[in-house]
């Protein structure tokens, strides 16, 4: 019954895509040539093996052509965005407040040898605004 359950749900699934990759396609066709790029970002089991940014295509085009080697880049939050930006700017800068997986990035860089970021472990200081787990945050 196993199996029988995997390939409803893989089935499904699959439904699911392609219904969202035609939507995409008639809201905005613009992005015709982003859907291969999409699809294979479905077949990553990680964030690290993804190697790109968490955001829109149209970003991630933009990153692509205008950061240089000359450049440093803050980010909050590693993970694959950060080896991406690693290949781009000269220097990233990365604060990460979660410890474990602070520790799987960095054993990453280092095994990928990207020396020119510099990540942080920052756990955050809830206790400074003295409440809990905020329910949202708003930037601005």
């Amino acid at each position: 019954m196993g199996l029988v359950n995997e390939i409803v749900h893989r089935t499904l699934n699959a439904g699911r895509i392609a219904r969202a990759a035609g939507y995409t396609v008639l809201r905005t066709p613009g992005q015709i040539p982003l859907i291969p790029r999409w699809f294979s970002s479905l077949s990553q089991n990680d964030p690290i093996s993804a190697r790109e940014p968490m955001m829109p295509y149209s970003a991630i085009g933009w990153l692509e052509q205008n950061l240089t080697p000359t450049m440093t880049v803050f980010e909050y939050g590693c993970g694959g965005s950060t080896f991406f930006l690693a290949r781009r700017a000269g220097r990233v800068v990365s604060v990460e407040h979660d410890e474990t997986w602070y520790s799987i990035v960095a054993a990453s860089l280092r095994e990928n040898g990207l020396g020119n970021v510099e990540l942080h472990h920052a756990p955050p200081a809830l206790e400074a605004i003295g409440a809990a787990a905020p329910d949202c945050c708003a930037l601005r």
